[in-house]
């Protein structure tokens, strides 16, 4: 199964709005919906929107772009 590096398109609230912002991720998924099923790619997201604070809903919307970088153990 190979593994990517990507740049998504995620949308996550801030206050009272939501925002969308780029975020890049390496994970194995393939579509934005199986990286959403994902605990770990999820978590990874959360991570690197929010920082220390406290993690709120995130939602990965697109993928905009995809490198692979590797292949990993099927799971």
């Amino acid at each position: 199964m190979p593994i990517y590096l990507m740049t998504l398109l995620v949308s996550y609230k801030k206050g009272k709005s939501f925002v969308k912002r780029e975020v890049e991720v390496v994970s194995k998924g393939e579509t934005a919906a199986e990286l959403n099923r994902r605990k770990t790619t999820v978590e990874r997201v959360k991570q690197a929107v929010y920082g220390k604070n406290k993690f709120n809903d995130v939602l990965i919307l697109k993928i905009i772009s995809k490198k692979i970088i590797g292949y990993g153990v099927q799971d």
